[in-house]
């Protein structure tokens, strides 16, 4: 039998380019995030991370109502 889990963060889909990098580097890589939320987010890339690696996200063209200005710098995770 399949148990569905349900989120305790609801998710906001908006499919936008990002950028990511392992902490610590200066390599960013392209990447499409999907959705996200106070929980976490959703994106894909074209390169494997290892559970567990800390990456900085950025987003490559915040809309003006999007984020907080703090945010745009970028988002460790």
């Amino acid at each position: 039998m399949n148990q569905i889990t349900k989120r305790a963060f609801g998710r906001y889909s908006k499919e936008t380019p990002i950028e990511y990098a392992e902490y610590d580097t200066d390599r960013f890589s392209n990447a499409k995030m999907y959705n996200n939320g106070n929980g976490g987010m959703y994106f894909e890339s074209n390169e494997a991370l290892d559970p567990g690696t800390d990456i900085l996200i950025k987003l490559v063209d915040p809309g003006p109502n999007d984020h907080p200005p703090e945010a745009k710098d970028g988002y460790r995770a």
